[in-house]
């Protein structure tokens, strides 16, 4: 049926970060946003390292092909060399919906 939500998706780009500050004392290995749709869908970044202007480049992009009713987004520091998912320091965190998403437009997000 065209228009359903079955049809709908949602590309999200993940260009950068800026201003970044990690609690901890320690220095990460890298910075990667995670993606979680629900509980068995996550979608991760590349690992990249925070420059010292405190800013990362990811340049990554995902499309989402399901109208999720929320979703989380998060921004984790990983202390390891090869990160395993989900187990990286929680920096920053945004809950939002897919109606925001398509509300926000082109707008980067911000605090």
């Amino acid at each position: 049926m065209p228009g359903s939500l079955e049809e709908r998706y949602i590309r999200l780009e993940v260009i950068s970060g800026k201003g970044i500050q990690v609690p901890s004392e320690r220095i990460p290995a890298g910075i990667y946003v995670s993606i979680n749709v629900d509980s068995e869908r996550r979608w991760t970044t590349a690992t990249k390292v925070l420059s010292s202007e405190k800013s990362v480049v990811w340049g990554s992009t995902v499309t989402l092909s399901c109208a999720p009713p929320a979703l989380s987004i998060e921004i984790r520091a990983s202390y390891e060399v090869d990160r395993m998912l989900g187990s990286g320091e929680l920096i920053g965190k945004l809950q939002t919906s897919w109606d925001e998403l398509l509300d926000n437009g082109n707008e980067p997000f911000s605090e």
